[in-house]
């Protein structure tokens, strides 16, 4: 047994010194040829605006890319990965096709109108098939979507979060007093509004533009057949703050099989990347086939198939691919995408 773990740590210290080794040395795609080949890497991005909007819109940096960087990084992902379609990772986990050497399938969150307007010209003439998962409840609301308002004030220091809390709640109770959860509390209080009441409140506080934040139905249904829909909850509130998160999931599905059809329905990802034993108990009872969460993780699929239905994803952010003059660098998307911990079969 002692022996057994002493292997186990040597191993871990060669893996260690190997990754140090491929970084110092620019080795890192080496590094990722000879060891992801049977890996499915997953890409989440949110919004796609070109950089001469971002003063106009006030994005949230950690969830905008430009239109400029999304050119750039296309290929630099067809020279290291070959891309896949939702299809080819459902067919890998039903055990009816391989995926190829070194797939990567890319993913966007939540139905951002600036998807269907920007991104997917980008992506349509690089020929890349890419996946679309929609809060259903926000799809054709017109207008600014009340969540990206809400903490829009909240991160522009418009209003003090304290403020905006006694606003959801009336001054009953406090909120959380620091962590991830205080954004996502906060965002709960509002959403158990009521939703003209509510856009009274936000609109008392934050200048509201007139465009419209989210995609509508025809939107969606122009992208074509490269793109496919995936279920990404009613409210896009976090499942795990809900009392009935099958019934978030429920609306959600049969929204989305109304205007898209049932393929829309095969997979979901968890808004805010939350999930938990209830939570992932009423995602398999309504039959997602796979479930997309914001773990950033690789995902190994010996033999190009997949053991387990739970994907880890790998957020893309400017800070995180770029320069400190803010332009793409290869040698840091390389090792922000490529040097990660592999999620092994389950």
């Amino acid at each position: 047994m002692r022996q057994a773990s002493t292997l186990a740590s040597l191993n871990r210290w060669a893996r260690d010194i190997a990754k140090s080794v491929a970084a110092l040395t620019g080795g890192v795609r080496l590094y990722h040829r000879l060891r992801d080949r049977e890996v499915l890497t997953v890409i989440m991005l949110h919004r796609v605006l070109p950089q001469a909007m971002y003063a106009q819109h006030e994005p949230d940096p950690g969830y905008t890319i430009s239109t400029e960087l999304l050119e750039r990084l296309v290929p630099f992902l067809r020279a290291n990965y070959t891309v896949v379609a939702l299809s080819d990772v459902l067919e890998a986990r039903r055990g009816t096709r391989k995926l190829p050497a070194h797939p990567l399938l890319i993913t966007f969150d939540d139905g951002w109108e600036d998807n269907v307007r920007y991104a997917a010209p980008i992506l349509a003439a690089a020929g890349m098939p890419w996946t679309l998962f929609v809060a259903a409840g926000a799809v054709g609301t017109g207008g600014p979507w009340w969540q990206e308002t809400l903490l829009k004030t909240l991160r522009t220091g418009r209003v003090p979060y304290e403020d905006l809390w006694d606003m959801a709640t009336g001054g009953l109770g406090a909120g959380p007093e620091s962590g991830d959860d205080r954004e996502l509390a906060l965002l709960n209080a509002f959403g158990a509004l009521d939703p003209q009441y509510r856009d009274r409140l936000l609109a008392g506080v934050c200048k509201r533009k007139s465009d419209a934040d989210m995609a509508d139905w025809n939107g969606l249904q122009s992208l074509g057949a490269n793109v496919t829909i995936g279920v990404h909850g009613f409210s896009h509130l976090p499942l795990t703050m809900l009392d009935n998160p099958k019934q978030d999931l429920v609306e959600a599905r049969d929204l989305l099989r109304t205007h898209l059809g049932t393929a829309a329905t095969a997979s979901m990802s968890f808004p805010h990347g939350r999930y938990d034993v209830r939570v992932l108990a009423a995602a398999r009872t309504l039959a997602f086939e796979l479930l997309f969460t914001s773990d950033a993780v690789l995902n190994y699929c010996p033999d190009g198939l997949l053991p387990y239905d739970m994907i880890g994803r790998i957020s893309v952010e400017s800070s995180s691919i770029c320069d400190h003059r803010g332009k793409f660098d290869p040698g840091r998307a390389e090792r922000w995408l490529m040097m990660r911990e592999r999620k092994s079969a389950a």
